[in-house]
């Protein structure tokens, strides 16, 4: 019963609102979405029958198929998409031979010379050959070396080169680079010198490699290393060797000095064959025309003398 009256009212206000306020059902009405009739001309007609072909038609079912996949993938997001390739990250790796014996990072010579208007003095004195004619002052006149001539080189600064026509020669004269071939000489001393280098590490790292794959015995007790290579050579408490020392100072080797010697490492036994040696293996930076260089030099000791010096990397002898 409450209901039929509560309806009964419902319905009253209505009837009433619409006699007395009319306006509140007009704006109903035009909230409502008005149905709009658009008339083509067949030109229009036929440009939207073309664009309706040109459009890509997707295939319901695939369409039906990949809308099945995506709800699995969102009902399981650790269901594997057979259609993608898991890629497995690659542990980094590095080969420690490499590292210990890394390339040498060199400069070009171009930025070693300053572009050709400097070149450091360990690079003279130094043998060229004029390209072209050159005039030097001497008592009885002047002279001129044609082309092809041989000279010795003493200096280059600021882009002039000064020659003599020998090394001993106190006659000197400043002349272009360009009346040289000291710029082409030095580009190949260069070039050797970045392919010895490299040779170096790379052999380095090849007797390192066999040295690794054929590990040496374990050494004698120390009374028979006494036997093969004599008394254990002494240091001081930097760890110096005096029997190497002495070998420096005694210029059996000549291409380094005690005072390039940076570091010390430990004295060690070596067997070769039937014969025994005490090692020690030193940093020692190297002076070349192209820079300095730190490298491992191996001293090789037996009954109070050194033997033999070697390029640890190379193996090469140590003038």
């Amino acid at each position: 019963m409450k209901f039929l009256i509560y309806l009964l009212v419902i319905i009253v206000a209505a009837i009433a609102g619409y006699i007395f306020q009319p306006g509140i059902f007009k704006f109903g009405e035009n909230l409502r979405p008005q149905k709009i009739v658009v008339i083509l001309t067949p030109e229009e007609k036929q440009r939207q029958k073309m664009r309706e072909d040109a459009a890509p038609k997707h295939d319901i079912a695939e369409t039906r198929e990949l809308m099945d996949k995506l709800k699995e993938s969102m009902a399981d997001p650790n269901k594997t998409n057979p259609n993608v390739v898991a890629v497995t990250p690659t542990p980094a790796t590095g080969d420690e031979i490499d590292k210990k014996y890394p390339l040498p990072k060199l400069r070009k010579i171009e930025e070693i010379t300053k572009d050709w208007t400097y070149v450091p003095s360990r690079a003279f004195p130094r043998k060229v050959k004029s390209k072209l004619p050159i005039d030097f002052q001497v008592a009885a006149g002047k002279t001129t070396l044609p082309p092809g001539s041989d000279l010795t080189a003493f200096s280059l600064e600021g882009g002039m080169m000064t020659v003599a026509r020998s090394e001993s020669d106190p006659i000197k004269v400043t002349v272009t680079l360009a009346s040289t071939d000291f710029q082409e000489t030095m580009t190949r001393l260069y070039n050797a010198y970045v392919e010895k280098r490299t040779a170096d590490v790379m052999k380095a790292r090849d007797n390192a490699r066999f040295k690794r794959d054929n590990p040496a015995p374990p050494p004698p007790p120390e009374d028979q290393q006494t036997k093969l290579a004599g008394p254990r050579p002494s240091t001081d408490q930097d760890g110096k060797v005096d029997l190497m020392l002495k070998s420096i100072l005694a210029q059996e080797v000549t291409e380094f000095k005690g005072t390039n010697i940076q570091s010390w490492g430990p004295i060690e036994f070596e067997a070769e064959g039937t014969k025994g040696f005490w090692t020690c293996t030193i940093v020692v930076r190297m002076s070349t025309m192209f820079g300095e260089v730190d490298t491992d030099i191996t001293a090789y000791m037996a009954n109070g003398k050194v033997t033999k010096w070697i390029f640890e990397g190379s193996k090469e002898p140590v003038n």
